[in-house]
């Protein structure tokens, strides 16, 4: 095993075996299978599924939609709003940039509202999942964006869930209202 294949390797199995015990799995670690990220990956698929089933099951809509545009906002500070920073003020600019990289659909905007049309799921921790995932999920999409777009214009917005896969739509679209 090259040693970029085995680092790889050792810090996926380390990552859930280091959870597993403290959510009460097993001690052993697991056996490493052939792509050592796909057990991590399924893990966590499980592990989210589940905090959204619970979140579904003990608080009240307004109280999951606003955990959950949290977490999407977190997500977006990680990596998408830093790359939309340089466009700060220049939301057109911004929307022909996404066009490039998604397609000509991705990002149209009629006045104050932004159309934004995905193809697919593109989230890493549910996009593959297989099992009904709660339509809940998808707040996390919507606080994304919420993010994304206010950092490109600088003042709230609000985004509008319109169709998501995971909620057995053909293609992912919101419109994000510019004055919020």
């Amino acid at each position: 095993m090259e040693r970029k294949q085995f680092l790889k390797a050792s810090l996926c199995l380390g990552a859930v075996c280091g959870l597993r015990p403290a959510l009460g799995g097993a001690e052993e670690p697991p056996a490493a299978p052939e792509n050592p990220c796909a057990g991590a990956m399924a893990y966590a698929r499980h592990w989210v599924k589940d905090l959204i089933d619970q979140a579904d099951a003990q608080l009240s809509e307004p109280q999951r939609r606003a955990l959950l545009e949290a977490r999407g906002r977190s997500c977006a500070r990680a990596g998408a709003a830093a790359r939309a920073l340089p466009f700060k003020g220049k939301l057109d600019e911004f929307l022909a940039d996404l066009r490039t990289h998604l397609g000509k659909d991705a990002a149209e905007r009629e006045g104050d509202v932004v159309r934004v049309t995905y193809p697919k799921c593109f989230c890493p921790l549910v996009a593959d999942l297989q099992e009904p995932l709660s339509a809940s999920y998808c707040y996390c999409s919507a606080g994304w964006l919420k993010e994304v777009y206010e950092t490109v214009t600088g003042k709230p917005v609000n985004v509008v869930i319109l169709e998501t896969v995971k909620r057995g739509g053909q293609r992912c679209r919101f419109d994000v209202r510019l004055s919020a």
